[in-house]
């Protein structure tokens, strides 16, 4: 099969271009040093069976590593080595994750991974044709669905095709079904107001690369199954809907105007823009019992009514790690960058990882709905209304599968939050109700302006007499935020080493504290009041200047 845009391995040790010799074998392309030092990358571009020769001179070592564009998943770096020419054409090929350091010749080639028929598509082909070249190339990627089996992958041609499409046919764990565009986002798929692809019936292992999907069927405020990519068999309540879902997706490298719905496990999400274009309420939506071990990474999510992403009902150890999410939400509306929401079950394993966000209105940038097991470490959330909100509550219909008390309110949540940075609230930092038994260590909150919340920097409350004991609340920074805690716990709450450069709290039901006073309550015996010292908190820098009295505390606790 035909590999398009170019394959690029990154090395830790300068080469220089002098170091690169004559591409040879079934070589079709150039070979090049991009950019310089450390940073330089050798490329490799586009052809069939890549096999090029690389020598050391003995100056530098040469490690390689990974980073394929275009070609995604459909192939697989393999490469050896020998101190000449004739003892690296003698040794055996090794995978791209063997390093090497060793002085002499290299070579490197791209292996095909797809195990059946390559089926091409182009704007100027025929539906009459095989597909199975691109001289033979199907007119539209309808055709090339209906065509392909387990193992085979699709090659699209650049151009705009106005389709509507649907999964007919499933693949396998060991044998998925590649669909390419032959130039990354170089194809277009516009919809129009149908759902640029959706399922019909459970189908699975698909890899999807490449692509811009254009749709405006839209998913309501709470009603995602009109999205722009629907994978799904059934929905909440239908018959087998707990039981079947369609799985082992993965999504990359697409732009993406409009929404997903995923109903499955084990997916993949990455390296996506999604737009809402302001008239889209969710951009990725998980649901139901179907729906674990799903990964979205490295997206950046923008423009949406209410949720960038919604982890919604019995789903289980999801990853959303290193996505930039803007734009979302509303005063009117309400919004959420990341909502984990049991919505009267359980979700387990929400896993929140070195986001960033920001203009997230109307409710919090991380939502925690009977969420449980969960982490959230390493985000960045400005300027938006609230940073991190917890609430736990009853469920609504009937007794849930997976806890036998059914009042969520009761039950250790266990959910690790730490090292997050959360700076110029409008409203609240974290505010949580009627959640127990969480830890929330080493985070900076900065500017939670309460004029219009009423939790402030920190925020424990009750929710229908139920409150938020044995939290672990130690090494946090909360600064210039009027109101530092808003305080309706209970005794078994652990607070302490914890800076303020000032603080009020509020003590429901006895009113404020002094520090002096919040301390004889047991609490932050070992806190302070003082400065931080801030490297420069007005230009987003939360280190800590050296000799800062808030050493230890914070996402940044050693001064610089």
């Amino acid at each position: 099969m035909t590999i398009s845009g170019s394959a690029v391995w990154g090395h830790v040790t300068g080469v220089t271009q002098s170091n690169v010799r004559t591409f040879t074998g079934n070589w079709t392309g150039t070979g090049t040093i991009e950019n310089s030092g450390d940073a330089e990358r050798i490329a490799l571009h586009s052809a069939q069976y890549m096999e090029g020769e690389v020598v050391n001179t003995g100056i530098k070592t040469v490690s390689l590593s990974q980073n394929v564009y275009d070609a995604g998943d459909m192939a697989i770096i393999k490469y050896r080595h020998g101190v000449d020419s004739a003892s690296c054409l003698a040794a055996s090929w090794n995978n791209y994750t063997v390093p090497f350091g060793s002085l002499g010749y290299v070579q490197i080639r791209i292996e095909s991974i797809v195990t059946g028929n390559t089926y091409f598509v182009s704007t100027s082909g025929s539906d009459a044709h095989t597909g199975l070249s691109e001289a033979q190339a199907f007119r539209n990627i309808q055709t090339a669905l209906n065509t392909v089996a387990a193992g085979d992958a699709i090659v699209v041609a650049s151009g705009t095709y106005t389709e509507a499409l649907t999964i007919v046919k499933t693949g396998t764990s060991t044998k998925p079904i590649y669909i390419h565009a032959s130039t990354n986002l170089g194809v277009t798929v516009n919809a129009g107001s149908s759902k640029s692809i959706r399922t019909s019936g459970a189908k699975s292992d698909y890899v999807i690369d490449g692509f811009r999907f254009i749709s405006t069927s839209s998913d309501g405020q709470d009603t995602p199954y009109n999205a722009t990519i629907s994978l799904s068999y059934n929905y909440w309540g239908d018959g087998d809907a707990f039981e079947v879902g369609n799985d082992r997706f993965t999504i990359r490298n697409c732009y993406i105007e409009g929404s997903v719905y995923i109903y499955g496990s084990d997916c993949l999400v990455e390296n996506c823009e999604f737009n809402g274009t302001s008239i889209q309420y969710n951009a990725i939506t998980e649901r139901s019992q179907p729906s674990e071990n799903n990964i979205f990474r490295n997206n950046i999510i923008h423009d949406y009514l209410q949720r960038g992403g919604w982890t919604l009902s019995y789903v289980h150890n999801s990853l959303w790690q290193g996505n930039t999410l803007y734009n979302i939400g509303s005063s009117s509306v309400g919004g959420s960058g990341i909502d984990c929401d049991g919505a009267g079950h359980a979700n387990y394993g929400c896993n929140i990882i070195n986001n960033i966000f920001y203009n997230i209105q109307g409710e919090c940038a991380i939502l925690m709905e009977n969420g449980f097991d969960s982490t959230i470490t390493g985000n960045i959330i400005h300027d938006s209304t609230t940073g991190i909100g917890f609430i736990n509550y009853n469920i609504d219909n009937g007794a849930d599968p997976f806890v036998s008390d059914s009042d969520h309110k009761n039950l250790m949540t266990n959910t690790i939050i730490t090292y997050n940075l959360i700076y110029n609230m409008s409203e609240n930092g974290i505010n949580v109700k009627a959640v127990r038994g969480n830890t929330f260590s080493h985070n900076t909150i900065y500017n939670a302006d309460v004029t219009t919340g009423y939790w402030g920097g920190i925020g424990l409350a009750a929710y229908d007499y139920f409150y938020c004991p044995d939290w672990i609340i130690t090494n946090n920074i909360v600064a210039q935020t009027p109101k530092t805690i808003w305080y309706q716990g209970s005794p078994a709450e652990t607070i302490d080493y914890n800076f303020y450069d000032t603080f009020t709290v509020s003590v429901y039901g006895v009113g404020d504290k002094t520090f002096s006073q919040w301390q004889a309550m047991g609490f932050d015996v070992h806190g302070g009041v003082s400065n931080p010292l801030f490297v420069n908190a007005a230009g987003g820098d939360f280190h800590l200047q050296s000799g800062s009295p808030a050493s230890g505390s914070g996402v940044y606790p050693t001064p610089v």
